[in-house]
């Protein structure tokens, strides 16, 4: 019986589909390395009967129908290009860690740890400028400003985005012990968060949150030390 799966795409072992911005999606093959579509992707995709549905909306810039690249140098430069044009660095090498932390992002199956990315400094110094940057250009970029931390929980769990987080001290006490919950579990992969959704007939509803993947955050001051 074919089970139906609402899902902006998935890295499975042999297959990887990706939800595009024709709002269907696109399939790649692991083994045979070449895409099973590329100019007519499919609205549903059926793979060890489940039939995959993308999402009506997804709140990240959609990826587009891939290109053929040079190298993989290359694209990197042309990653490192656009931060150079678009955000200046007191240090220089930065360009290679923001172009790297952008790749990386893409291929999050490929790693157990995963690096964040904290920009601090006054306000008006460019640090949204700089989460605007890696949002054009990361995996699953959600722009987290106006999410709450449940809510934030729930999008992890559900979508594994790369999630940017501005302006950290705007949370309220409560919600920045979730928020630091969501970054001290979310580097390393098999880590989770737990929460207690509700009481229901006095036992306690628990919830597990993997809240795995890449982060960039924002802020004027500094966070825990644990992180």
């Amino acid at each position: 019986m074919t089970q139906t799966v609402v899902t902006p795409g998935l890295a499975l072992q042999d297959i990887i589909f990706e939800h595009t911005d024709t709002g269907a999606y696109i399939v790649y093959h692991r083994h045979e390395q070449k895409f099973l579509v590329a100019d007519n992707p499919w609205n549903t995709f059926t793979h060890n009967d489940t039939r995959y549905v993308p999402l009506k909306r997804v709140p990240w810039p959609t990826a587009h129908i891939p290109k053929d690249y040079e190298s993989e140098e290359a694209l990197f430069n042309r990653v490192k290009k656009f931060f150079i044009e678009h955000l200046d660095v007191a240090n220089e090498l930065m360009y290679d860690v923001y172009a790297a932390f952008v790749l990386a992002s893409w291929i999050p199956e490929n790693f157990t740890v995963v690096p964040y990315l904290f920009f601090i400094g006054p306000l008006a110094s460019g640090k949204t400028r700089a989460l605007e940057c890696f949002h054009r250009l990361c995996y699953r970029s959600i722009m987290a400003t106006s999410m709450s931390a449940a809510s934030l929980f729930r999008a992890l769990e559900a979508w594994h985005p790369t999630l940017l987080l501005d302006e950290t001290e705007i949370y309220n006490r409560k919600e920045m012990v979730e928020v630091l919950a969501i970054l001290n579990s979310g580097y390393r992969r098999g880590q989770y968060a737990i929460r207690i959704e509700k009481v229901q007939n006095n036992v306690p509803q628990i919830a597990v949150f993997d809240t795995f993947g890449f982060k960039v955050l924002a802020g004027t001051q500094e966070l825990a030390d644990t992180l």
